[in-house]
């Protein structure tokens, strides 16, 4: 079992870093701590493309390289349609259905007993890059047009009677997506970076930026050009970010407050990537990566005091 407490790290490394720096270590923000709950082992030679949090204490994921869904409850199980391969995959908490969606917009449910039946296609002109499920819509992503390399932006509920649409500044080749199955973050990964809170209130999209760019100068002291930015996930009071280091190949997260703005950076021991979160449980699901490929589920909890049993 391990504790990872971000506070107490920062506030050490910031010893000569610049007054800018300091200024950030005596923010009276309140620290993140994170407890390894369990982890899962990945097949080897399998990556993992995506994780959602199931029923109950299920977790969920998929890969690049296998059709269908893991299910692990605790024991692991296999839902498959075929060779289809999910672009992204919810539980859809009203029926205790889960449901997959493909690049090419064709959506399945599997009911309790793992039998799939396809419920609708929402093929458009292009593939679907990302997609995330925020309550009863999808935020689908795709290249605006064959000669527009921008991410078009979509929102489409269950009866597909809405459908919002927006374009971001950068292509859709360089996209990521996450959900806390009420809202959706669309990162850039690459220069200048770009990270968007999409809440669907209804009626349209709301959306937050993320400041990644001043985190990395202000808080790591590093340039975005030389960085790629990894997926962020939603908190309760605030979001994470996973960005990699070309230069040394190491990794950092970084914490932001609910408007946004960087408050906390620290470097990681391991190769992460952030997959999902779940706010209101106050769960996260991350992929690890070091002797072994592993799915890992955190739980958090804000505190402020810098004591704990293990400080990385």
């Amino acid at each position: 079992m391990r504790t990872w407490l971000c506070r107490a790290f920062v506030l050490a490394s910031f010893a000569g870093i610049g007054a800018l720096h300091a200024q950030y270590a005596q923010s009276a923000e309140p620290a993140l701590e994170l407890r390894e709950v369990r982890s899962v082992t990945i097949p080897s030679g399998s990556s993992i493309a995506g994780a959602a949090f199931g029923w109950k204490d299920d977790l969920v994921f998929w890969t690049d390289q296998q059709p269908g869904l893991t299910v692990v409850s605790p024991t692991v199980s296999r839902l498959a349609c075929g060779t289809v391969l999910p672009v992204s995959a919810a539980m859809d908490t009203a029926t205790r259905e889960y449901v997959l969606l493909s690049s090419t917009g064709e959506e399945f449910r599997f009911d309790r007993m793992g039998a799939c039946r396809q419920t609708r296609n929402l093929m458009g002109k292009e593939p679907i890059v990302v997609a995330a499920r925020a309550g009863t819509a999808w935020l689908l992503g795709r290249q605006k047009s064959a000669t527009d390399p921008r991410l078009r932006l979509a929102t489409t509920t269950l009866d597909g009677s809405r459908d919002n649409e927006y374009t971001t500044a950068w292509p859709a080749e360089f996209s990521i997506a996450t959900t806390d199955g009420r809202s959706v973050i669309v990162s850039s990964i690459k220069a200048p970076f770009r990270s968007v809170v999409y809440s669907w209130n209804g009626t349209q999209l709301d959306r937050l930026p993320l400041e990644l760019d001043a985190g990395l100068h202000d808080l790591a002291g590093m340039s975005s050009e030389g960085a790629i930015a990894l997926a962020a996930v939603s908190l309760d009071r605030g979001f994470l970010q996973v960005v990699l280091e070309l230069k040394t190949g190491k990794r950092r997260l970084l914490l932001f407050n609910a408007q946004g703005k960087p408050i906390r950076s620290v470097l990681l021991g391991d190769n992460w990537g952030l997959l999902a979160s779940d706010p209101a449980g106050k769960r996260l699901l991350v992929s690890r990566h070091d002797q072994l490929s592993e799915l890992v589920l955190f739980s958090w909890r804000w505190i402020t005091s810098d004591t704990s049993p293990e400080v990385f």
